[in-house]
């Protein structure tokens, strides 16, 4: 309604002036004003409470610097449409980024309803929020419009650019056996407190092995093979907020995917904005890393954990790992050791 305050204003100086110096002109050029006005009023008004609009990410995930869509559907009863429609968009991140405002403009917008897509870029990874605030509907002219607030969200992903990090490890990594609550559903191992398969008995079986029940159905010697746990060499600790949180959500993702990549599996543990608590995610090939990735992004920490090195001892007591890195106030650590330079680096684990 901004435009109909200034168009009041203007009539009230234009009378004001015809009035003063006697003008008929500007008397004339005030009433055609006062017409027009009232005529972009009824124009504007009349069903623009039926006026709906809602957003939609035909792809919700984007990378980076470059242009991904946004859709808009318009849906309206009146006859002779509209000349302009203008619709506010306000987006941001989770990562305490102060959101950003962008108007949508959609010219000759018909009766009914109808579909419009609109290119956005945004810079800085993360999951971003696109929320409807209000639209604004002009007249024939195209000097008022009228204003209506509105409600809608989508949401997309704004992915991070990942670079290789060189990753060198040793046996006693690639080889790293320990107790774990997760099993490899590939290979047999040690571990009698869960059962891996069962098959037939070869030479070098030993007896207590020997499933004797099944056996005495089947009328062979079955013997149960253990399970081989899938425990974690490394263990990243993700406890940074930093401003830089686009630089930092590129670290970690570079970090996990060049130790996946390496062969190393590891955990990456964070504390959870909604759960209050430490949440762990096992990271050993490419599924595995964007799970753990769109869970992070969507799941920021508002603020650091004090020793959360201490609070993870407390909730996986028992467990054991070779080594740790740790990402705290924008700066990088492997095994207490800092890296200076995380543009150039290259991480060694014997």
């Amino acid at each position: 309604m901004t435009s109909f305050i200034w168009g009041s204003c203007l009539f009230f100086v234009l009378l004001y002036l015809a009035l003063i110096f006697e003008s008929s002109s500007l008397l004339l050029l005030c009433l055609v004003e006062a017409v027009l006005l009232m005529l972009a009023v009824c124009y504007l008004r009349k069903d623009l409470r039926q006026l709906k609009v809602w957003i939609e990410m035909p792809v919700s995930i984007a990378q980076r610097n470059r242009e991904f869509h946004t859709k808009l559907t318009v849906a309206h009863v009146k006859r002779t449409g509209y000349r302009k429609v203008k619709v506010l968009v306000e987006y941001g991140n989770n990562m305490k980024k102060r959101p950003s405002k962008t108007f949508l403009t959609i010219a000759s917008v018909p009766a009914g309803k109808s579909a419009y897509q609109f290119g956005l870029t945004i810079q800085a990874p993360g999951c971003y929020d696109f929320r409807l605030k209000k639209v604004r509907v002009y007249d024939m002219s195209g000097l008022f419009y009228a204003e209506k607030k509105l409600e809608g969200c989508a949401s997309a992903m704004v992915m991070p650019k990942i670079r290789e990090i060189p990753v060198s490890i040793g046996e006693r990594v690639s080889l790293f056996f320990a107790d774990a609550d997760v099993y490899d559903e590939l290979r047999p191992g040690y571990d009698p407190a869960e059962t891996f398969g069962v098959r037939e008995f070869r030479d070098g079986d030993k007896l207590p092995t020997v499933h004797w029940k099944l056996s005495a159905k089947t009328d062979e010697l079955m013997v149960r093979e253990r399970s081989l746990p899938k425990a974690c060499p490394v263990v990243c600790f993700l406890n940074s907020n930093t401003k830089e949180e686009g630089a930092m959500l590129e670290l970690v993702a570079s970090l996990s995917f060049s130790m996946m990549d390496a062969g190393c599996p590891h955990f990456c543990v964070w504390k959870s904005m909604s759960d209050k608590d430490l949440i762990r995610t096992r990271v050993d090939d490419e599924e595995s890393f964007y799970l753990f990735l769109t869970a992070f992004m969507q799941d920021r920490a508002p603020e650091e954990m004090q020793d959360i090195e201490d609070r993870y001892y407390e909730k996986y007591r028992g467990e054991h790992y070779l080594h740790e890195i740790l990402l705290e106030d924008g700066k990088l650590y492997l095994d207490d050791a800092r890296i200076e330079d995380t543009e150039h680096m290259e991480l060694i684990m014997n």
